[in-house]
Parts: C-alpha cells; sequence; structure tokens
C-alpha cells in the first residue's frame, strides 16, 4: 500500500493482530480488570512498571535487548495475574532480573534490589543513599530478597516455563 503526502509516496506499514499470544477477550479482559481495575488505571500502572523496568536497565548497565525483553516478561504476567495481587514495582525487580538471566548478562539480586531501592528514592525526592546493610538494614533486604525470589517464580509458573 503507497501514501501520497506532499507529493511524496510513503509506503505503509500495515500492522494485523490475527497472530497474537492472547486473545481479544484475554486483552480485553484481564484479570486486573476483573477485580475492578479500570482500562487507563491498568495501562498508567503498566506503563510506569515499563519505566521503571528501563531506567532500571540503564543504571544495571543491561543491554537494550535485556531491557525489552524484560518489558516483554512484565506485560505478559499481568496477562495473567492482577495487578491488585501482585505489586508492580516487585514484578519489574523480579522481571528485570530473569531477563538478565535469559540474555547472559546476569546483575545480582543485590544490585537489582539497590537499583530499585535508588530509584524509589528518586520518585520520593529523597537523596539517592544505599541500602544500609546494619542487623535491621539486612533483615529488610533479605525479606526484598525472598519477595523477589517468589515473584520470579510465579512469572516463570504464570508463562509456563519449566
Amino acid at each position: 500500500m503507497v501514501i501520497q503526502a506532499n507529493g511524496i509516496d510513503y509506503h505503509a506499514i500495515e500492522i494485523q493482530l490475527d497472530n497474537t499470544i492472547f486473545s481479544k477477550e484475554k486483552i480485553e479482559n484481564t484479570p486486573s480488570r476483573e477485580d475492578g481495575i479500570d482500562e487507563e488505571t491498568e495501562i498508567d500502572l503498566r506503563k510506569i512498571g515499563a519505566e521503571l523496568i528501563q531506567k532500571a536497565g540503564i543504571y544495571l548497565d543491561l543491554p537494550q535487548v535485556a531491557i525489552a525483553c524484560a518489558q516483554v516478561i512484565f506485560q505478559r504476567f499481568y496477562f495473567t495475574k492482577s495487578l491488585v495481587t501482585c505489586d508492580v514495582c516487585v514484578a519489574a525487580k523480579a522481571s528485570i532480573w530473569l531477563a538478565s538471566k535469559i540474555e547472559e548478562d546476569v546483575r545480582r539480586p543485590r544490585d537489582v534490589i539497590n537499583v530499585f531501592h535508588m530509584l524509589e528514592q528518586q520518585r520520593l525526592g529523597k537523596p539517592c543513599i544505599p541500602m544500609v546493610f546494619d542487623q535491621k538494614g539486612l533483615k529488610v533486604y533479605h525479606e526484598i530478597k525472598k519477595d523477589l525470589i517468589k515473584m520470579e517464580h510465579k512469572i516463570l509458573a504464570e508463562d509456563d516455563f519449566k
């Protein structure tokens, strides 16, 4: 197909959604919508997650392919789980950690956790101070790491990785 603008011919790209992973019904009736989240809020939360992944990937010095992989993992996950029951930040963390493994550019959980901690500090307008690993901080870190690993397992289970 050719489109003409200002006397110049341009070739058009036609995008078809005939072979998507999810059916139209699944895309329109996500678990989040079934839990009462409206479409606009769901889209906003998905964008926030994708933006978190992009920023974290840059700070973690991951290649763009790994970052994009993490964003795909994140988006696919929320077609099977609700934003009400699965925290966006934890899912974003787990997605980027998992993608770093898939793309063979592995980052340590501690690095991923520290980057997301820093991004949270930035969002709150606080100075970017690394996590403190005193006795209390270590306990908090281990809880965050446990949640990260649990979420990774959820993502793997939902995407049928076996």
